[in-house]
């Protein structure tokens, strides 16, 4: 599996992660094609995207109502958000 610009936009409407442009860029190239020999399991690919995107957040803060991937990649509710 790897990242798209469609992942990207299901990622910022359903699990509300500021990503943006800069940091879809970045998810792109870094995460846009398969690891040769390896391939990203979704599971994989969710959480490498998560600590990129909260790495990224962490420096950039910014109160417009979307928030950084959580630390332990779970949603309210304790719950794993699905991609």
């Amino acid at each position: 599996m790897t990242a798209t610009r469609r992942l990207v936009r299901r990622l910022r409407e359903q699990s509300r992660l500021r990503i943006d442009e800069q940091l879809e860029r970045l998810i792109l190239e870094r995460f846009g094609t398969e690891p040769t020999p390896y391939t990203y399991s979704e599971q994989d690919l969710w959480e490498q995207i998560r600590k990129l995107v909260a790495e990224h957040n962490e420096k950039r803060p910014s109160d417009d109502g979307f928030r950084a991937a959580s630390s332990t990649g779970h949603g309210e509710g304790g719950q794993q958000e699905e991609i």
